[in-house]
């Protein structure tokens, strides 16, 4: 334990890349366990008949994200929950604390508006001006100066 000295600075360096590395390496299991996850339910969503229901990892009440897509696509009710199975990176078959980030309600389902459109895009595009041209062509463009 260094409590003073030249090499409490290098000590702290050390300390919070240690802290960055194994955040990063959580972050990575985090990932891969959310990667197989969406893997699993976009293979079990290809082969669900419409009066079946659906079968996935019961890992997925784990990911928020997945419950709230589960929830607004209307299949929360229809899940039907396997064994989940553990990885080899997290034997114990829990996934790594992270830091909780709140997210917005979910709406309900009844409040949707029907028959909505999207909103076409509009052009931005000025005339005389490639998209792709640089700040300096168009101000240029749009500067004309005449030669005296």
């Amino acid at each position: 334990q260094i409590n003073s000295g030249d090499l409490l600075p290098l000590a702290g360096s050390f300390n919070l890349m240690v802290d960055r590395l194994s955040r990063n390496d959580q972050a990575d299991i985090y990932l891969r366990c959310q990667t197989k996850l969406l893997n699993d339910l976009s293979s079990a969503l290809e082969h669900r008949q419409t009066d079946q229901s659906l079968a996935i990892s019961s890992s997925y009440k784990e990911f928020p994200e997945i419950k709230r897509l589960l929830f607004a696509l209307g299949l929360s009710e229809q899940v039907k929950m396997q064994p989940s199975q553990s990885t080899s990176s997290n034997p114990e078959g829990k996934l790594p604390s992270l830091p909780h980030t709140p997210s917005t309600p979910v709406p309900s389902r009844r409040f949707a508006a029907p028959n909505m459109k999207p909103i076409p895009p509009t052009s931005t595009r000025q005339p005389g001006i490639s998209p792709l041209s640089s700040p300096t062509e168009n101000w240029r463009v749009n500067n004309k100066t005449s030669n005296y």
